[in-house]
């Protein structure tokens, strides 16, 4: 992943299609046990609720909508 852009992943993408480009471009840049790893995540709704209520994706969801931070 080294290669990718960090501005090109993190800003919200035009269409569906856009985004499942960014993802897969996303996946395709993982080792091997970061995929397994992600693989494992994405099979387990509460590993799911629990990455997407941390804090730090609190706070990307939150520039992805544009809402600034305050610190």
């Amino acid at each position: 992943m080294a290669n990718n852009k960090f501005s090109d992943f993190f800003s919200a993408p035009s269409s569906k299609a856009e985004a499942e480009k960014r993802a897969k471009e996303l996946i395709n840049g993982l080792k091997a046990e970061e995929k397994d790893e992600l693989n494992q995540i994405l099979g387990d709704r509460d590993k799911i609720n629990a990455v997407l209520s941390s804090p730090a994706a609190r706070k990307i969801m939150e520039k992805l909508n544009g809402k600034k931070d305050e610190h």
